[in-house]
């Protein structure tokens, strides 16, 4: 999300301002900051290279970004509203009704801000279920769901 970072390069800090929204491989330039030119001339530039450090829970896919979001099984059954963190603090999202695992909301403008400007990415939320603690109780709860699949569910799969 941007930000300034001090960097050591031959015995000099140097701090760098990194806009928001820069990708990876992406490059600054340190006007006067290189080496210095031959034959007594002017310093060049430094350029540095972008390398994002992959976080542990949040993909990066261009400016769109992607959460996998526990649901529990009541939660994806009957719909809810949970409290979901972004880079820009907490947000109410709703979990449609008969959410299956797997599948994707999206938070429009939630995702990383455009480095030159334009309109921010969105944030993609996988629905991840949760199961109960296993034991007795989850057991005669979930036989309790059988007669009400309508055929294999693995039926359209096929190599």
């Amino acid at each position: 999300m941007g930000g300034e970072r001090d960097l050591r390069i031959d015995g000099r800090t140097l701090r760098v301002t990194i806009k928001p929204g820069m990708a990876e491989g992406a490059r600054i330039r340190l006007a006067g900051q290189g080496g210095p030119g031959r034959h007594g001339g002017s310093p060049g530039d430094l350029l540095l290279r972008i390398h994002l450090r992959p976080h542990p829970l949040v993909r990066v896919d261009g400016k769109d970004l992607s959460l996998d979001l526990p649901v529990t099984v009541p939660e994806a059954v009957m719909g809810a509203e949970v409290e979901l963190p972004t880079f820009d603090g907490k947000v109410r999202l709703q979990i449609p009704a008969g959410t299956q695992s797997g599948a994707r909301l999206r938070l429009r403008g939630r995702g990383l801000p455009d480095a030159r400007g334009g309109a921010r990415g969105d944030l993609y939320v996988a629905v991840r279920l949760v199961l109960p603690e296993a034991g007795d109780k989850l057991e005669k709860a979930v036989k309790a769901l059988e007669p009400l699949y309508k055929g294999d569910p693995r039926s359209g799969i096929s190599l």
